[in-house]
């Protein structure tokens, strides 16, 4: 029996980024691999995403690719939005493949080991606890905007030893330098 639903990912359709839950429960149930009109593979099951990043033969590294419209359309809206500055994070870790990003990768797990975690799992529930008496107060919550986001940030700013004073200015660079990391709303 085949699927004759056709389905599109368009990040851009009006309500997207307010519930993208909705279009891909739809991709997951009728093309869960799904070849988008940007020129790009996208895969909306857990086990095809697995498959893929542990497959030798797909890469990562965007600035090394062939040129595609996808690598076309985030290099212009980067050197639209980023002007001389576009090219700056080309290189970061999540956008490289082996050798490099095992090297990069090998050098940032030292200082997170599983003793190391461990010893830092009293800050981060009390962290956590604080958060969740705030937003019982507000009477709701955000899970990535008061949780997900800050959460990792507090404690990493606290193992870099960052003082609290500028901890606001580098969540909001971290949050601006985040976006860049994705596609869709370079391409915005």
């Amino acid at each position: 029996m085949t699927d004759s639903t056709v389905v599109t990912f368009n990040p851009w359709e009006p309500g997207f980024f307010d519930d993208p839950y909705r279009q891909y429960g739809e991709l997951r149930a009728h093309d869960p691999v799904h070849h988008s009109p940007l020129e790009v593979w996208v895969l909306f099951r857990y086990d095809d995403v697995v498959r893929g990043l542990r497959d030798p033969t797909l890469s990562a590294d965007i600035v090394d690719a062939a040129p595609n419209m996808r690598t076309q359309i985030m290099q212009a809206a980067a050197a639209e939005r980023l002007g001389d500055r576009a090219d700056r994070g080309a290189r970061a870790m999540l956008g490289l493949d082996p050798p490099d990003h095992t090297r990069l990768r090998r050098l940032v797990s030292k200082a997170f080991t599983p003793k190391t975690v461990e010893q830092l799992r009293p800050r981060i529930q009390e962290l956590v606890d604080d958060t969740l008496d705030r937003v019982a107060a507000q009477g709701s919550m955000d899970v990535v905007a008061d949780l997900a986001f800050p959460l990792p940030f507090a404690v990493i700013s606290e193992m870099l030893g960052m003082p609290d004073g500028n901890r606001d200015e580098v969540r909001a660079w971290s949050h601006a330098m985040t976006k860049t990391l994705d596609p869709v709303l370079l391409a915005a």
